[in-house]
């Protein structure tokens, strides 16, 4: 950005803004996708552990499974919100581009 070129700091502190503001939503999403994933995948081991012994544990295998889906889930559910935070702010940049265009533009003219 050049000396004295107003719009072209203003169009980059915003650009800054949305780039912050997105990590400051997106981080409790990918902490819970995360923790799911944590989650999911130790109980998939004490599924695996309550299945390979000659004294399978049906209840704990039951509970095993029950616990990954749920995880499975909820990490499902994080990754679309993951996805509708990430077109949020693709289309907020988006339409910043567009508007420092039209102006940049139009200042030429």
């Amino acid at each position: 950005v050049e000396s004295g070129d107003e719009a072209g700091q203003a169009y980059h502190a915003k650009r800054v803004a949305l780039f912050t503001e997105q990590l400051v939503e997106s981080n409790p999403i990918l902490t819970e996708i995360s923790d799911s994933m944590t989650g999911e995948g130790r109980a998939l081991l004490e599924l695996e552990e309550a299945t390979a012994s000659n004294k399978a544990d049906k209840n704990a295998a039951e509970e095993a499974t029950t616990a990954a889906a749920a995880f499975s889930a909820r990490k499902e559910n994080a990754n679309k919100a993951l996805q509708e935070c990430s077109a949020k702010y693709n289309h907020l940049m988006k339409a910043l581009r567009e508007d420092h265009t039209a102006v940049t533009e139009a200042s030429k003219a």
